[in-house]
């Protein structure tokens, strides 16, 4: 039985959500512009600055597990609230003139409310706005790549000494959508008008099935590398957002020019997920996906190239677009009946934010900055290994 509908409107349901994934986005992505200035002000080795951002991911973990129990025993609402709560209490420990383990603290619990809020609002929008849910999904994250962007902009564009007090403000703002989010997420699917039943002379229609006449099961080797492969992209989405600014600092760019190209890189991810909305329908997910890693492969090597590193960054942006819903989608079309390896899949996802970060920033301790481009190109060629594999594994399912 479904849980009772909250008292949270449709309109409460929408400002809360836009609001909460306004800010998320806009912090996540000034973590890359902001390492440069964390270094210089606590006395860090890049890699040691990094860890800020592998704990933000390492908290989204956390608080997407901790959510789903909440949800499971009818905590929703106090399980958003929190999750809020912990956005604004991690965006103030950043900000605020401290101890660098105070800011670690910030970026766990700035994920930890990061997980949480990805998981509610994303469930609350698919089932509280019906068949109009897909849509506002489609709006609500569209904007957290809206927001992604000015991010870095915004860092690059005050001087230095305001640069850290960013994520406090995100953190204040966060608490502006709080007092909608006490009457709870809305969580009860809207109903369906219930099918007529077909006539006795029809059978009824039976699941997709292959050429035994049962659904595709998903080989175990097959489930591990559709994990490997969410694990390496986003490795290479969070390791590329937050190493950027460091990179072009090394090769010579202004700090603030540094951290304002940043947004390039999230630009070029926004404006894929839009290019993306047609192809998908013409294009199967394994050749979208396919020419999606080769695009940020080729980004990647280009950002080695003296003279066209931003550029090249905004094509690696461009690539990453489609890589997780194109994947996602080949891996539902091929395995209908796997929902639990996809939420695994998912889950992956979220660990290569933790991984991402760290991988780079060991070959930056290890070799220096100029090591960032090659480090994710690494990470990137083993994706491109992944589905190289995985479409000669589905192509008989896919026809």
């Amino acid at each position: 039985m479904s849980p009772p509908r909250s008292a949270m409107s449709p309109g409460q349901l929408t400002f809360t959500g836009v609001g909460v994934f306004l800010v998320v986005g806009a912090a996540v992505s000034m973590y890359g512009p902001l390492l440069p200035r964390l270094q210089a002000e606590f006395g860090l080795a890049p890699a040691a600055a990094g860890a800020v951002v592998s704990l933000h991911f390492a908290g989204g973990c956390v608080g997407i597990v901790l959510w789903a129990l909440a949800e499971a025993r009818g905590w929703a609402r106090p399980a958003l609230v929190t999750s809020i709560g912990a956005i604004a209490v991690g965006g103030l420990l950043i900000a605020l003139p401290s101890h660098w383990s105070a800011v670690l603290a910030g970026g766990a619990a700035l994920g930890l409310g990061y997980g949480g809020v990805v998981l509610g609002i994303n469930r609350s929008f698919a089932l509280g706005f019906g068949a109009r849910g897909g849509a506002m999904l489609n709006l609500v994250n569209a904007l957290y790549g809206f927001a992604a962007i000015l991010g870095p902009l915004a860092v690059g564009a005050v001087g230095e000494s305001w640069q850290r007090l960013l994520p406090g403000l995100c953190g204040v703002l966060a608490l502006v959508v709080l007092p909608p989010a006490l009457a709870g997420p809305m969580l009860s699917p809207v109903p369906a008008p219930t099918p007529p039943p077909p006539p006795p002379s029809e059978p009824a229609a039976s699941a997709p099935s292959d050429h035994g006449g049962r659904r595709p099961r998903l080989p175990l080797g097959t489930a591990a590398v559709f994990m490997v492969l969410f694990l390496l992209y986003v490795s290479v989405e969070t390791g590329a957002g937050a190493w950027i600014a460091t990179y072009l600092s090394e090769r010579g760019y202004p700090e603030a020019a540094a951290a304002a190209w940043t947004a390039a890189f999230w630009a070029g991810l926004s404006a894929g997920r839009l290019i993306a909305i047609p192809l998908s329908v013409r294009v199967s997910p394994p050749a979208l996906v396919l020419a999606s890693v080769l695009v940020v492969v080729i980004g990647l090597a280009g950002a080695a190239v003296p003279g066209v590193e931003p550029l090249a960054f905004g094509l690696a942006g461009l690539g990453c677009a489609a890589v997780f819903p194109g994947s996602f989608g080949w891996l539902t079309r091929a395995f209908p009946g796997a929902g639990t390896i996809g939420a695994l899949a998912i889950g992956a996802g979220m660990g290569g934010g933790v991984l991402g970060p760290a991988v780079v920033g060991r070959a930056v301790a290890a070799v220096g900055p100029e090591a960032v481009p090659w480090a994710l190109l690494a990470l990137a060629g083993a994706a491109l290994a992944c589905v190289a594999w995985l479409a000669r594994r589905t192509r008989a399912l896919l026809g």
